[in-house]
C-alpha cells in the first residue's frame, strides 16, 4: 500500500512539473540556476527572486530560463573577490551637484562597490543596506581611501531631473536582489546602483556599462556616458 501511494505521489509530482514547465529537464536546469543565484544573495526570498527574473524576462521578451542564466552569468562576472572585507576609512569629500560617487564597498561579503548622487551642498542621496533610500551629509558617508571616484554624466540636461527623481524615492526600502534589479516593476525598493541607474534612465541616459539584467556600481562607474572628474 505504501509503495503504491509513493508511486502515485511521484507520478503526480512529475505530471505537475510537466504541466508547469512543458519541459521537465528545463525545470531542473532553471532550479539549479536559481539556487546558484540565491547562494550569492542569502537574504533574498526565492519567490521574490523568481518574480524579479520573470519581470526581466518579460521586459526582454525572453524565456525565464534564459533570463535566469543571464542573471547568473552577470552576477558571476561582477564577483571577482567574494568575501573581501572593505575598509571604509575616510569621509566622502564634498562634490558637485548631480555628480555620482563610487567607492569599493562590501554587501554581504561581496565587493560590488557603492554609488550615490551628490544632491546639493554637503548632501548625497543613496540607498544602503539596512537604511534604504536616504539623504544625508556627504561627510557622514565612510568610503575606502584610494578607490573613490567622482564621475559626471555627459548629458547635462539629465542631471538636475535625475537628482530630483532620486530624492523623490527617499524613505523607500533597500532591495536585496541586486542580481536582477532592472525589471519594469522594480520601483518600490532600491539598492544603491539601482537608484542611481533609474534616476538617470528616466532622463534617457542608461548608465549600465554591460547591459546585463543587474546594474552594479562598477557598471555605472565604467559606463561610456560618464567621465571621471576626481579620484581620491
Amino acid at each position: 500500500m505504501r509503495l503504491k501511494l509513493a508511486t502515485t505521489l511521484s507520478a503526480i509530482t512529475a505530471a505537475t512539473a510537466v504541466a508547469f514547465t512543458g519541459n521537465p529537464a528545463a525545470a531542473v536546469v532553471s532550479n539549479d540556476v536559481v539556487a546558484q543565484i540565491l547562494a550569492k544573495m542569502p537574504e533574498v526570498q526565492e519567490a521574490d527572486l523568481r518574480a524579479d527574473i520573470q519581470d526581466y524576462a518579460t521586459s526582454e521578451n525572453i524565456s525565464f530560463d534564459a533570463a535566469a542564466q543571464r542573471t547568473l552569468d552577470d552576477i558571476n562576472s561582477h564577483d571577482p573577490d567574494p568575501g573581501t572585507t572593505i575598509i571604509k576609512d575616510v569621509a566622502l569629500h564634498l562634490g558637485t551637484y548631480a555628480d555620482i560617487f563610487y567607492t569599493d564597498a562590501s554587501t554581504l561579503g561581496l565587493n560590488h562597490g557603492h554609488v550615490g548622487i551628490y544632491s546639493g551642498g554637503n548632501e548625497v542621496v543613496q540607498s544602503n543596506y539596512g537604511q534604504g533610500v536616504h539623504r544625508g551629509a556627504a561627510t557622514s558617508t565612510k568610503v575606502r581611501a584610494g578607490t573613490v571616484a567622482q564621475v559626471r554624466v555627459a548629458k547635462a540636461e539629465s542631471r538636475e531631473p535625475a537628482v530630483k527623481w532620486a530624492l523623490g524615492q527617499v524613505g523607500k526600502p533597500y532591495d536585496m536582489d541586486f542580481a536582477s534589479n532592472k525589471g519594469n516593476g522594480e520601483e518600490g525598493k532600491f539598492n544603491c546602483s539601482e537608484l542611481v541607474w533609474r534616476a538617470f534612465v528616466h532622463q534617457g541616459v542608461d548608465l549600465d556599462g554591460d547591459g546585463g539584467p543587474g546594474v552594479y556600481p562598477r557598471d555605472i562607474r565604467d559606463d561610456n556616458n560618464v567621465t571621471t572628474v576626481a579620484k581620491y
